[in-house]
């Protein structure tokens, strides 16, 4: 049976319900951040309850806007101030009401997401409470950060962790030289490691800096250079849209070998040729995940795939584009460390000519990759084999995959025996994420299949787009994974309306732990 929910503690309920009348006296007052009953409720939990107390009830009310979709208001902003919430979101038009200014002390904040700052300099509103968010270990920010953010978060957080930037224009090469604390400028910085200076972070963020991601910035080459060049203790490195082509020849002619030695993830949806790769696995050689785009073409695909066996620590690998016949080849080779393995069309998405795969590349798959936990394929056509014959399920000759937790197929066509090869056997399935172009192979009898055969006794998520399941499906799923939390997207299968309104109400009436979309 899926799991119950659990009654919560008194003292739970008592910060929940604090919470919720909390969140309704800001909605009265959204756009009065300083009235006299926000500043008054405030005042008299600051004088009866802890400090820890009080941080879980602004930790409540940030849950409840969350839940609503929408960013804080200011009075919402203000009262989670007060309370010394350890997280905050805010966006450009909140920030811009003053609720940052006027003496707001961000001292006990952990955790800052901004939001849509837009035109208009509203970052600068932001400056002085930056200065007192000395706890903070992750920063957020989506559309929203300039250069002097990040001269004063370098400057202000040594416990900062996660610096992720999203569509922040504002954000140069420059922002990344501040970060790091250099004092010569870019160029100067860039000329001294051009001679074969080492340079290192004076700034205080930079010991405890692991995580930095930078999605549609203007960080170019030379940001990134700085990044791989001098903050050598990062563990991971998202850059999926900064191109590659003069970072890797100026670091070819540097002794970069093993500089980034602590790098484990390197995320970039560029096409990087052999020189490139060979710069990025002799820089960083104990990567354990790896995101790059190939061509699709056989012969330069391995030629480049060639070079990743050297990551002898690479569990995890992420392939835009890579054509199946060359990537047969890197399975052989490297199959058995892989634990996560992501496929999908990126570059070729749109063209004409669309990548294949093929039964005997699954095969390969579930036969060199026997601790695969995690795949993802995306995009591909599952093309015939001719040297392939047709063998039923169970035959003896057919692997299947026996360690997945994770299977997540999107915009293809699969057989019912080729579900068969990736489920049939996968005793520790957690999720299953199926939106197909084929999607009527997954119906009642193939579930109840698998669920009489035992293997979805630790499901705890299935996601399946426009398929002929039916109400008796759902029965089953729900009687007999009792780890199910999620389930969707039941308004597409056989299941009539009112059985989904039916089932929604038994849900609730049986305190089921099961959130339906």
């Amino acid at each position: 049976m899926a799991p119950r929910r659990q009654p919560a503690t008194l003292q739970q309920q008592c910060v929940n319900h604090l919470a919720c009348r909390l969140d309704h006296l800001c909605d009265q007052h959204a756009h009065a951040h300083t009235h006299a009953h926000l500043l008054a409720a405030a005042a008299h939990l600051d004088a009866v309850l802890p400090t820890a107390l009080q941080a879980a009830i602004g930790e409540e009310v940030l849950v409840l806007t969350e839940a609503r979709q929408v960013t804080p208001s200011p009075a919402h902003v203000r009262v989670l101030l007060l309370l010394r919430a350890q997280r905050l979101s805010a966006s450009g038009s909140v920030v811009q009401s003053g609720v940052f200014e006027e003496g707001a002390n961000g001292s006990h904040l952990e955790a800052l997401t901004l939001l849509y700052g837009g035109c208009g300099g509203r970052a600068a509103h932001l400056y002085s409470f930056l200065h007192t968010a000395a706890a903070l270990t992750t920063l957020v920010c989506t559309d929203f950060c300039d250069n002097t953010m990040i001269d004063i978060v370098a400057r202000t957080c040594p416990r900062l962790h996660l610096l992720d930037l999203r569509g922040c224009y504002d954000v140069t090469d420059e922002g990344m030289v501040l970060l790091c604390g250099l004092q010569q400028g870019l160029r100067g910085s860039l000329e001294a490691l051009g001679r074969g200076d080492v340079l290192r972070p004076t700034a205080p963020c930079c010991a405890s800096l692991r995580e930095i991601k930078l999605t549609m910035t203007k960080v170019t080459e030379a940001g990134v250079a700085i990044i791989l060049l001098v903050l050598t203790d990062i563990h991971i490195l998202r850059v999926p849209d900064v191109r590659m082509e003069k970072l890797f020849s100026f670091l070819q002619t540097l002794d970069h070998k093993d500089v980034q030695c602590n790098l484990r993830e390197f995320h970039s949806r560029e096409i990087l040729n052999e020189f490139q790769l060979e710069v990025l696995v002799g820089l960083c050689p104990n990567l354990q995940y790896l995101q790059v785009s190939f061509t699709g073409t056989p012969d330069m695909d391995l030629a480049r795939l060639r070079l990743l066996p050297r990551l002898q620590k690479l569990r995890r690998a992420k392939f835009a584009d890579v054509n199946c016949d060359a990537l047969e080849w890197f399975l052989r080779e490297a199959g058995a460390r892989l634990t996560h393995l992501f496929l999908y069309t990126y570059h070729t998405r749109f063209s004409q000519q669309k990548l294949s795969i093929s039964r005997r590349h699954l095969q390969v798959l579930a036969s060199h990759c026997p601790h695969l936990q995690a795949l993802c394929l995306d995009g591909y056509i599952l093309g015939e084999d001719a040297d392939l014959p047709h063998r039923p399920p169970h035959h003896a000759d057919l692997h299947y995959f026996r360690e997945l937790t994770c299977l997540q197929v999107a915009s293809m066509k699969l057989s019912e025996e080729d579900l068969q090869v990736f489920l049939a056997q996968s005793r520790d399935l957690r999720v299953l994420e199926l939106v197909l172009h084929n999607p009527h192979v997954l119906h009642d009898r193939l579930l109840c299949d698998l669920l009489d055969a035992g293997v979805w006794t630790k499901l705890a998520k299935i996601r399946v787009l426009n398929s002929p399941l039916t109400s008796r499906a759902l029965a089953r799923l729900v009687a007999e994974c009792p780890r199910l939390r999620e389930l969707g997207c039941l308004y597409t299968w056989l299941v009539p309306k009112e059985h989904v309104a039916k089932f929604k109400h038994n849900v609730r009436t049986q305190n089921f732990d099961i959130e339906i979309y």
